[in-house]
């Protein structure tokens, strides 16, 4: 199963979002990875990271541009993209 985690981290203000496919056995495997990349992210001084994962099937991909805000907060892309 492909997964896409979505992990958001922030100091003062938002340091943005990184977006990584992940492949698991299941979604539990899957949160534990990113729980697992989260945490090390947080491990430094005074940064947090959260992480959150959808599921993809396997002819879906990841997008080769920016994700809008809407596809962000949503989880789900469209096509084409809105202008901005």
């Amino acid at each position: 199963m492909k997964f896409v985690m979505v992990m958001h981290e922030w100091f003062v203000s938002s340091d943005g979002f990184t977006v990584k496919e992940i492949d698991a056995r299941d979604a539990d495997d899957a949160h534990n990875i990113a729980s697992d990349i989260a945490h090390a992210r947080n491990s430094r001084a005074c940064h947090n990271a959260d992480a959150t994962i959808l599921q993809i099937a396997d002819n879906e991909h990841l997008a080769p541009r920016r994700l809008t805000w809407r596809e962000r907060l949503t989880g789900r892309l469209s096509y084409p993209p809105s202008p901005k």
